[in-house]
């Protein structure tokens, strides 16, 4: 069975999805260069992520080090329809949504990695817009 995920654009071009985390909307930038799935470390709170372990250094496109920590298991689901349960690694986002907001883009709550989108055997299609995902 493929679930079709609407896909948009933001003013930057990136391509933006609204999917639930522990059952809470939450809007997350499709990177296929991630090689994980991350979320705002601001946001654990509200979405119920409960970190783990200590913070490890990680490596990112930019110039900036990156400390990540890992969430315990979340659910991941698109219209109350789950995805997956995985760990999402928790990262601050302030710079790259000050990057977004300064392109005129909203804020984002997460990034859709390759993790993901590998697993779920994901295609985009640009023409409909949309994020194939198998279940």
């Amino acid at each position: 069975m493929t679930l079709a995920i609407p896909l948009q654009y933001s003013q930057s071009q990136h391509l933006t999805c609204t999917l639930e985390v522990n059952g809470l909307a939450a809007v997350f930038l499709v990177d296929t260069g991630a090689s994980n799935s991350c979320f705002d470390q601001e946001k654990d709170t509200l979405f119920s992520l409960q970190p783990k372990g200590e913070q490890l250094p990680m490596t990112a496109a930019s110039e900036t080090p990156l400390h990540v920590r890992e969430s315990q298991k979340i659910t991941l689901s698109s219209n109350q329809q789950t995805l997956m349960r995985l760990p999402l690694m928790l990262i601050d986002l302030i710079p790259i949504n000050n990057a977004l907001q300064k392109q005129g883009d909203p804020p984002i709550d997460g990034i859709l990695g390759a993790d993901v989108l590998q697993e779920k055997k994901a295609v985009i299609d640009y023409g409909k817009q949309q994020l194939l995902i198998t279940l």
